[in-house]
């Protein structure tokens, strides 16, 4: 078994064009063109089957699925209330890569992140049946365009902006406008989802918007002791210090009507 914190999207890449008979690869998220062209380039020769969430994020990130499934791929989205946040790969049934990484450009020039790297087949074989699971309750795709409209989440606006290097930028205050957009919607698992994608970073850890709508969509989502850390953490600091009080304040009604 070996680990990985640095250059996962080269070690993903490598064992992927290693791959001889199947691959299989069920991700939350994905919008990295060079993991994705690596998979094409195999199809024909290769197995493969890819599994993401039903989420906007994937349909906006400009890859080319229908290319993907006309070659011969397999695609499947999960649509269900409990988010798919599994991120392995499993190669030709011998080789599992599995961690924290997202298919995605912010994983791989913003985040801190792991994978590991195993043949133990006793783990690569348990990995194999949840793969099968999740492909069970899985809708199979073979018309993009139709059944991933991109269309059909109009109040989701945020996208992985795709980086050459460590360049990457978002509007904060825009993110913390669509949480509170999410949580006035009732959709607080979609509020939630985005308030992780964004929370590690410094523009967020700095702006007091964007934690006051992590209080909120924290205690929506029944995560109060989490939303307490944060606020503490922040008033220790001193950072945000009025819309922590407000956030505590707010949060609070939030989590008691959601109780009752």
């Amino acid at each position: 078994m070996k680990a990985y914190f640095e250059n996962i999207e080269f070690e993903i890449k490598s064992e992927i064009l290693k791959a001889q008979d199947s691959i299989s690869i069920a991700v939350s998220w994905i919008n990295n063109e060079v993991l994705f062209e690596s998979i094409r380039s195999k199809l024909g020769t290769t197995k493969i089957k890819l599994l993401f969430e039903n989420d906007s994020n994937n349909k906006k990130g400009g890859l080319n699925f229908q290319e993907f499934i006309d070659l011969g791929g397999e695609l499947f989205y999960l649509n269900e209330n409990k988010l798919m946040h599994n991120k392995f790969c499993i190669i030709d049934d011998k080789i599992l890569l599995n961690g924290s990484y997202n298919w995605t450009y912010v994983a791989e020039y913003r985040n801190y992140e792991n994978i590991i790297k195993t043949s133990d087949l006793k783990i690569v074989n348990k990995f194999i049946d949840e793969f099968n699971c999740l492909e069970k309750r899985s809708n199979s795709i073979v018309n993009y365009k139709k059944e991933c409209n991109n269309e059909s989440d109009k109040t989701s606006f945020i996208y992985e902006k795709k980086v050459l290097s460590s360049e990457f930028s978002f509007d904060v205050n825009e993110v913390a406008s669509q949480i509170i957009e999410y949580y006035h919607q009732n959709e607080f698992r979609k509020g939630l989802e985005l308030f992780r994608k964004f929370e590690n970073q410094k523009e967020s850890w700095l702006e007091g918007k964007f934690n006051l709508a992590g209080v909120v969509i924290l205690l929506a989502n029944g995560y109060e002791s989490e939303a307490s850390k944060l606020c503490n953490d922040r008033l220790q600091r001193k950072i945000n210090f009025r819309d922590m009080k407000m956030a505590i304040s707010l949060g609070m009604r939030v989590y008691t009507k959601r109780s009752i």
